[in-house]
């Protein structure tokens, strides 16, 4: 299976914590977070990541090379002359993605059974399946409502306790809706799955609660759930 890490943010509201280091290259107990995530995902199955970069790029990619040493193929791309948002960003790959693939956001350490996610949108019409789950907790802001299996609504811009579930940071997609995209242009994730949700195109997987490092509160959070020994590689 294929993931496509999306990792050029910059991490704004990390703050100082990001001024010398890429976010995915944040060290938590003596490693990288990039550590944690790749971890994961081998972990689950993937045996190819994309790894999208922008600032720091030149860091992480010294760092994790071709992917020998997390035991994963990798390849790098970074997004040029201007950001290019999320889904720009994996547009600029296109030619390199599998018929379905895996994007995983880079500030995010997913909780799921991607294997189980991936063969679920396998055997759906729908061409992209949302991890979402049902957040209780105010340090992470939701934006997710379903009805029934299909995510009806994909709100960013007006986040809150309003809306029933928080995006996990993991969607699984067939690759034509990526070539339904223009090239070349910034496309954040509002754009892109808050316009797919007008025609029902989405359907949600309930994951367990995503780890984040958005913020330095969440960026605690996930050190403490490395200490008590719920994230190992």
């Amino acid at each position: 299976m294929q993931a496509v890490i999306v990792a050029g943010g910059w991490g704004s509201r990390l703050g100082a914590l990001v001024e010398e280091a890429a976010p995915v290259m944040l060290s938590i107990a003596g490693r990288p977070f990039i550590d944690y995530l790749l971890a994961n995902l081998v972990n689950e199955g993937i045996d190819d990541v994309i790894l999208l970069l922008d600032r720091h790029a030149e860091q992480v990619e010294q760092y994790v090379g071709n992917g020998d040493g997390h035991h994963v193929r990798i390849r790098t791309k970074r997004d040029g002359d201007f950001p290019l948002d999320v889904l720009g960003s994996v547009k600029q790959v296109e030619d390199w993605l599998d018929g379905t693939f895996c994007i995983v956001r880079g500030n995010t350490y997913p909780r799921l059974d991607v294997r189980a996610a991936y063969d679920a949108l396998v055997a759906r019409p729908e061409p992209v399946l949302m991890a979402v789950h049902a957040n209780r907790d105010a340090r992470y802001e939701n934006e997710v409502d379903l009805r029934g299996e299909i995510v009806e609504r994909f709100d960013q811009i007006n986040s809150g306790p309003h809306h029933n579930y928080r995006f996990a940071g993991f969607t699984v997609l067939r690759n034509f809706v990526i070539g339904e995209m223009r090239p070349a242009a910034p496309i954040g994730e509002q754009a892109f799955y808050g316009g797919l949700t007008t025609d029902a195109r989405i359907v949600a997987c309930i994951s367990d609660r995503s780890y984040e490092i958005t913020t330095p509160e969440t960026l605690a959070h996930f050190t403490e759930a490395v200490a008590r020994g719920e994230v190992r590689i």
